[in-house]
């Protein structure tokens, strides 16, 4: 009896077997340790010299990354070709086999529609020396911005060079058209900048910096080589070309009628009369100041700010006629003997200085006309 209950109690007194499902840790992720393509975008930005006027420099800067890697290399090139200064035939020969290349290798690439900014030439080679028989031009489909340097040119050769090289850029896209250095603003050249580009949003043409770019350089302070700075360029076509300001204003305003789209315009002349400077120079001359030798702007004389109220009164005139043709026009600027008071360019002229911009803008809302 007891040795049986001794059994039936070992038997209940073993240990029941359990099973136990233990989930193992999981590994941590490891971390995608990859920059983001817009920083590498902003680091790549940042090596590129502030000064992109010349595009065998600003590439050789960025020239080891691409051969880092093939989105490196993609990355660099879309950077670099985003605006490219053209100097010479040569670079142009170069950025052009460089991106066919890059097109073999990468069919699905965008190439020459990487150029949205491009300036050709400056003031020691003329923008149709550089591109005259190239190929390509008619594949920079996306090309925004164009920027050319006529200091090359002269009255006779202005005409050709432009009907070499604009019609070679003609298309709708384009939004954005600098020329500077003209040696005149004419009617055939803005019929053909309004025939070429009819989706123009900002067009500055410009003939007084190639005349402030000649007075920087000017050694002797004497009059005579002052008035020398003036000769061989169209600086105030009032009154020889045309007759007042009113009638140069309708025959820009009527030539620059087909770009409905425009906003901003900068005509780089002067709407004082052209026999103002020289007369300005006579009556130094003849002062008996001292010295008479040293040649001034007419901003710093006070015989010609006698002057500014008729000179403002033409170009806010002038201002008011273009506004009227051009109805999507926002803003305009031209060139100025005076400076408006207590007002300072960007590029840091002081009084005394030889001229300055001055900028309209039109509140049409209000129907008024400020003076900026």
């Amino acid at each position: 009896m007891l040795r049986t209950r001794s059994l039936t109690n070992r038997r209940n007194s073993r240990p029941t077997t359990s099973l136990f499902v233990v989930a193992s840790q999981e590994r941590p992720k490891l971390q995608n340790r990859r920059l983001p393509l817009e920083l590498i975008e902003n680091i790549i930005s940042e090596v590129l010299p502030n000064d992109r006027s010349d595009a065998r420099t600003v590439f050789s800067a960025i020239a080891s990354v691409t051969l880092a890697s093939t989105t490196l290399r993609s990355i660099a090139l879309k950077i670099f070709l985003r605006r490219i200064c053209i100097q010479d035939a040569a670079c142009y020969t170069s950025i052009f086999e460089m991106i066919s290349m890059y097109q073999v290798r990468n069919p699905d690439s965008d190439g020459f529609g990487l150029i949205r900014a491009m300036t050709i030439g400056d003031t020691h080679v003329s923008p149709v020396n550089v591109i005259e028989g190239s190929t390509g031009l008619n594949n920079l489909f996306r090309l925004q911005d164009l920027s050319l340097c006529f200091y090359k040119e002269g009255f006779r050769t202005q005409n050709i060079v432009s009907n070499r090289i604009l019609p070679a850029f003609a298309s709708t896209t384009l939004s954005i058209l600098t020329i500077d250095m003209l040696p005149r603003i004419d009617l055939a050249l803005l019929s053909l900048i309004s025939t070429c580009f009819p989706g123009l949003k900002n067009l500055s043409l410009d003939v007084t910096k190639r005349l402030y770019y000649n007075y920087c350089r000017v050694e002797c302070d004497c009059w005579s080589c002052f008035l020398s700075l003036f000769d061989d360029l169209l600086h105030s076509p009032v009154p020889h070309v045309y007759g007042n300001v009113s009638l140069l204003a309708e025959a820009y305003g009527n030539s620059l009628t087909p770009l409905d789209q425009l906003t901003q315009l900068q005509l780089g002349i002067f709407i004082s009369d052209e026999t103002m400077i020289y007369e300005h120079a006579e009556a130094h001359r003849d002062m008996d100041i001292l010295p008479r030798h040293i040649a001034t702007g007419p901003s710093a004389c006070s015989r010609c700010n006698e002057m500014l109220a008729s000179v403002r009164a033409n170009e806010v005139l002038a201002s008011t006629i273009m506004f009227k043709k051009l109805t999507s026009l926002q803003r305009m600027s031209w060139s100025s003997f005076f400076q408006r008071a207590g007002n300072r360019t960007d590029q840091g002229q002081q009084e005394g200085d030889l001229f300055y911009p001055v900028v309209f803008e039109s509140d049409r809302a209000e129907k008024l006309l400020k003076v900026l």
